[in-house]
């Protein structure tokens, strides 16, 4: 005989004053990163989509015992019929609908879950893009800060000055050669 869990000293019996041992709850789940801030978007997706595809395939099996229900429900209702049973038959038929309505409701339920899987992974994207467009703004003022407009226009001034110089540098050659 197997001992029972108050021999084992698991459960406290009510007359019993000793102390007996206490379950402790398990301690909690580390941060998912050493600073404490939620996991990344990519891992949070793959973790949100794992878990949406075993449920699908947990529906896929459901769905396929439900189609191997019906299959039988056909069998025995073409059966009952066949023996003048209508009354039996009837109830079978009964249930035939109700099976019919359950795989019903778990393709509406796949196809629901398909829908979040892409919304997931679309919203991942947004923030994805979000990041990126952070860090390119980012990048853009720190080159508009190294690029003052008022050193530009004294380069953009004297490079004017110097193009002038040279068309009349041209001009004088030009004139002295007589060309």
């Amino acid at each position: 005989r197997p001992p029972s869990p108050l021999t084992m000293g698991l459960f406290k019996k009510s007359d019993d004053k000793s102390p007996s041992p206490v379950r402790q709850a398990a301690a909690p789940p580390p941060p998912a990163s050493s600073s404490g801030s939620s996991p990344k978007p990519r891992a949070a997706v793959r973790g949100a989509q794992r878990d949406i595809s075993h449920a699908q395939r947990d529906l896929d099996r459901t769905m396929a015992g439900l189609k191997r229900d019906e299959a039988k429900l056909m069998a025995d209702i073409k059966a009952e019929a066949k023996r003048g049973n209508q009354a039996s038959a009837k109830v079978l038929a009964k249930s035939l609908v109700k099976n019919r309505q359950q795989q019903q409701r778990i393709t509406q339920s796949k196809a629901q879950m398909t829908g979040i899987s892409h919304n997931v992974s679309a919203q991942a994207t947004n923030a994805q893009m979000a990041n990126v467009m952070g860090e390119v703004g980012g990048v853009m003022n720190e080159v508009n800060a190294l690029n003052d407009p008022k050193a530009m226009m004294k380069n953009i001034q004297a490079y004017e000055m110097n193009t002038m110089k040279m068309e009349m540098n041209q001009e004088l050659i030009d004139d002295a050669f007589g060309m």
